[in-house]
């Protein structure tokens, strides 16, 4: 599965600026999962990525408080390769 982003991911543990006011720490966890913490004015996000072994689907999780918006954030959401 090869993922592409509008803008660029490092994963190197340090925090990166992200726009104007927003900052992101990404953690690869192993070969196939990784995570970010986004930090924002309103909050901070916690986004995690795990990719199945047979590479077809891919979970995301958001949990934590909105960095724009203040508003709580816990999602699930799940991709399937078609």
């Amino acid at each position: 599965m090869k993922i592409t982003a509008l803008s660029p991911h490092f994963f190197d543990g340090k925090e990166h600026p992200r726009g104007a006011n927003n900052t992101v720490i990404g953690e690869r966890l192993n070969e196939r999962d990784f995570k970010e913490t986004i930090k924002g004015p309103r909050g901070t996000t916690l986004l995690e990525w795990f990719v199945s072994a047979d590479g077809k689907t891919l979970t995301q999780t958001a949990k934590g408080t909105g960095n724009d918006t203040g508003r709580p954030l816990d999602e699930v959401l799940v991709y399937d390769k078609q």
